[in-house]
């Protein structure tokens, strides 16, 4: 058994040409808008902040559809294009089923952003450069490396047939007899499982299989318990020139080549559990692998998954449909429903950029989980390109009437010396890069800045990306009065009810 390691606020009302409405029916929740004003379905935000209870008048009150299964998530979007135009976006609702529980604390769903990884992807492939070999004992013969034909047929005689020309064997029957392979092996599986979202975790050899040529083996990475996330391959060296692991989930497909370097480096594969297909495909070589599971060692962090990366994330789809849900019925189910979203990018862009400008791997993945769920339930994404500066001033003493002292900004900082003030201006643009002339929304995401409001993903005042000047703002015999400034710039999406 491979032993136990560590890994490591304001409202406001906005007009929009686009309407969701066909015929008589409300196509997010399927109310009968006859019997429902028109402004009570696209949602009274006024009403819905007024203080104190507000019941609707029984003829306003919605008959929701109810879903006997589990909520399913939009597919997020992958290529950004298509929503330069909002207008006339369309997402897919294709196997989309909508929550049955509406009452939910949106900043609590939205917490699963923080666990999109933008640089991620459905399988990970590491070719160690440590040459060690883990000598793999069975029957009392040790393996020697790289494998030839003759070896793997010799181990087939000895394994369980598990699939057409795949044998195995679990660790009850063999070994590595190797004290240093520990530690390469410990070694190769964090790198391998580098891409993923990191937890503390542990690893556990479980088993060995060979698959003689021609072969081809569909994976099982069914979790054998919860805590079961991943499963790292460990491709042994061999002769091989052809071996392919093809994977495929969702709408995303991956075919990792095991021959570099091939008879002297381990490849190191890291695979989700749950992952709807990967084929192991060796049309001319035999190949030996060990299997190594990975398990979350703290229970109470939630586990690296394939959402991650692919999607869909069904939270994010529920806040918006009882973020609707909200404005229809025109009172707040629970304090957490909010009169917007503001997310702040991890990428700044110039003013203009649309959609497809957007090149941060986190931010291109946050904007495509946003956007379908968004414009299924009627609402708008913005841009909001944010200057905020900060500045403090003090009076430097000096020597009498030595008016010609030099400053350099860089031996200062904003507070160090004085009050600190703030100035933020913020200047919207649509997703086709177009501004959007809202002085009212300006300053409401303004102020939300300053007065440091709920900001999903903030972090605009640790960036150490501002830009400094400081200047001499007044002069007495004894004392410059300096003024320092620093100006970073950021950029939010910005979702609003379009109404």
């Amino acid at each position: 058994m491979f032993p136990v390691f560590f890994v490591s606020r304001g409202t406001y009302n906005r007009s929009h040409n686009a309407t969701p409405w066909q015929g008589n029916m409300d196509p997010f929740f399927g109310c009968d808008k006859r019997t429902v004003s028109p402004k009570r379905l696209f949602g009274n935000v006024c009403a819905a902040n007024r203080e104190g209870p507000y019941k609707a008048p029984i003829k306003h009150r919605l008959t929701l559809r109810t879903y006997p299964q589990h909520p399913t998530a939009m597919e997020p979007l992958r290529d950004l294009s298509s929503i330069t135009d909002w207008d006339h976006f369309t997402p897919s609702v294709e196997g989309y089923i909508p929550p049955a529980n509406l009452d939910v604390d949106v900043g609590e769903l939205l917490e699963c952003l923080d666990d999109l990884q933008g640089g991620g992807t459905i399988a990970n492939l590491f070719v160690s450069p440590d040459t060690t070999n883990p000598g793999v004992v069975f029957k009392n013969k040790i393996l020697s490396l790289p494998l030839t034909e003759l070896d793997a047929k010799a181990f087939a005689k000895n394994g369980v047939m598990v699939d057409n020309h795949v044998y195995e064997l679990d660790i009850q029957k063999f070994g590595c007899s190797n004290p240093r392979w520990e530690s390469v092996a410990r070694a190769g599986v964090d790198s391998a499982l580098a891409k993923t979202r990191s937890v503390s975790h542990t690893a556990s050899l479980t088993s060995i299989t060979a698959v003689i040529a021609p072969g081809a083996q569909s994976l099982d990475l069914r979790p054998v318990q919860k805590n079961h996330y991943a499963t790292v391959l460990v491709i042994l060296p061999s002769q091989r020139t052809s071996t392919t692991l093809h994977i495929s989930h969702g709408n995303q497909g991956l075919a990792l080549k095991l021959t570099k370097t091939a008879p002297f480096s381990m490849h190191f594969i890291a695979l989700y559990t749950g992952t709807e297909s990967a084929r192991l495909v060796s049309p001319s070589d035999s190949i030996l692998y060990l299997k190594y599971q990975v398990f979350k060692a703290d229970k109470f962090v939630p586990s690296p998954c394939l959402a991650d990366v692919t999607g869909a994330r069904p939270e994010i789809s529920t806040v918006f449909a009882a973020w609707r849900s909200s404005l229809s019925a025109g009172v707040k189910v629970n304090n957490s429903i909010p009169d917007h979203i503001i997310y702040q990018l991890d990428g700044t862009y110039a003013n203009g950029v649309n959609a497809i400008g957007i090149t941060h791997p986190k931010d291109k993945l946050v904007l495509g989980h946003f956007a379908p769920p968004a414009k299924h339930f009627g609402f708008e994404i913005l841009l909001a390109h944010v200057t905020f500066t900060e500045s403090s001033r003090w009076e430097h003493y000096r020597e009498y009437k030595e008016y010609y002292n030099e400053y350099d900004a860089d031996d200062y900082e904003v507070g160090d010396h004085g009050d600190i003030s703030l100035d933020v201006e913020c200047l919207l643009t649509a997703l086709d890069g177009e501004e959007v002339s809202d002085d009212q929304l300006a300053d409401t995401i303004s102020t939300v800045i300053e007065d440091e409001g709920l900001i999903f993903n903030e972090h605009l005042r640790e960036s150490d990306d501002g830009e400094k000047d400081l200047e001499i703002i007044d002069q007495s015999c004894y004392t410059d009065t300096l003024k320092l400034k620093c100006v970073k710039l950021a950029t939010h999406l910005v979702i609003v009810p379009a109404l």
